[in-house]
């Protein structure tokens, strides 16, 4: 594998890094999308190549494998890979602390997936379907969707989940899953729970207010934080709210890790759902449609 000082060398050069490894050369590329990068390097050097690994490392302060993929598609079209080619996360924090993918797990993982609803006519009916279709597995959190997807079809609202308790969010659902079954206790499948509203009916404030009565109907709100959300593709500035629930510890990150509880973080727009999700999220339905 490549040590631990070229990989050093390498970002601080640039923020991204990725090497493919043929059975006989690495070929190196960096930037925003490393891997397209590298791949073209490859072309023009050995152009038959067959990729047997892919490495994959990012800067930054988060001890977090899922920093390094973040949410984004990564781009393996048209490389040729050799059987049971894997792929190699690189801690941020810790270069030489390893998470390893197979290639053919994160194709799969990345794959565009059917455009999906939580169906249910009743609460018990809502709760049975995100039990089965997500991986939500708190009491609380499956009665605080069901009725939040409740509230949303009898008021105007679509309501979109989005992020790890989807069960289905790209690659960085696999790398979640594979740092549980690696490093046992780093980490739950889910943490916090994201979701999207599109309302031209209800003011953003309007929603916030009813999301907030909602939460505190099933769970104590510790406290809420607005802060409005830069959306980089479209060059607007969204509402968001993200709200701090529960006594528990649970796996709340950014600004809010010295509290208790959870956090359900919800961005919303007048308008359109697309214009306020990554593309490659809206593009392969890296969500579920609540209401």
């Amino acid at each position: 594998m490549v040590p631990k000082i070229i990989l050093s060398e390498l970002l601080a050069k640039d923020h991204k890094v990725c090497l493919l490894q043929t059975e006989n050369q690495t070929h190196i590329g960096l930037s925003r999308a490393p891997e397209i990068n590298a791949f073209n390097r490859m072309l023009e050097v050995e152009p038959e190549g067959i990729v047997k690994n892919i490495i994959l490392a990012s800067g930054g302060i988060a001890d977090k494998f899922e920093h390094v993929i973040g949410t984004r598609y990564v781009h393996l079209d048209n490389i040729e890979f050799s059987e049971n080619a894997l792929v190699y996360l690189h801690n941020p924090i810790n270069l030489d602390h390893r998470l390893v993918l197979s290639v053919d797990e994160l194709i799969q993982e990345q794959a565009k997936k059917e455009y999906s609803w939580i169906e249910g006519n009743t609460l018990d009916q809502i709760k049975t379907n995100l039990k089965d279709q997500t991986i939500l597995s708190r009491d609380n959190d499956l009665e605080l969707i069901a009725r939040l997807r409740d509230y949303g079809r009898n008021n105007g609202v679509q309501l979109y989940l989005l992020g790890s308790a989807t069960g289905r969010a790209g690659p960085r659902q696999l790398v979640i899953k594979k740092m549980v079954e690696q490093f046992p206790g780093s980490r739950q499948l889910y943490g916090n729970i994201n979701l999207a509203s599109i309302s031209s009916e209800k003011s953003s404030e309007e929603v916030f207010e009813d999301v907030n009565q909602i939460i505190s109907s099933v769970d104590q709100i510790i406290s809420t934080h607005r802060k409005d959300k830069f959306v980089p593709f479209t060059g607007r500035t969204v509402p968001r709210m993200r709200y701090i629930y529960g006594t528990e510890k649970g796996l709340i990150r950014k600004e809010f890790d010295h509290l208790p509880g959870f956090m359900l973080e919800l961005t919303h727009d007048s308008d359109s759902f697309q214009k306020i999700v990554r593309p490659d999220i809206f593009n392969n339905n890296w969500f579920y449609r609540l209401s």
